[in-house]
């Protein structure tokens, strides 16, 4: 259960979607942007868990991700945010503008 709901660093609000059917348990993890522009961002990733990855640009339809090189998911979340799912382990992850 939430500890602190009001505590954004640990909780999320994922809108108008169904995560897969499963029990979550999200763990906290090492997060670099290695490079960031504005039609695509690199992300490293390295957790002992599943994760939920809340990136704070906002939500926009046009925008695409992968983890691994593997098509991914975007939750709209928080209201304006992008959000993955993030599997345990190393993880290279892209988002990327399919307009440009």
């Amino acid at each position: 259960m939430f500890k602190n709901l009001n505590d954004l660093r640990t909780n999320a609000v994922i809108e108008n979607s169904k995560l897969p059917q499963k029990e979550w348990s999200w763990t906290n993890a090492t997060v670099k942007i290695k490079k960031y522009s504005e039609n695509r961002i690199e992300i490293e990733t390295e957790n002992d868990g599943d994760g939920f990855l809340v990136l704070t640009d906002t939500f926009y339809p046009s925008w695409n991700t992968t983890v691994d090189n593997k098509e991914t998911k975007i939750y709209l979340t928080d209201y304006n945010f992008r959000g993955i799912i993030v599997p345990k382990g190393k993880h290279k992850i892209i988002f990327y503008n399919n307009l440009f």
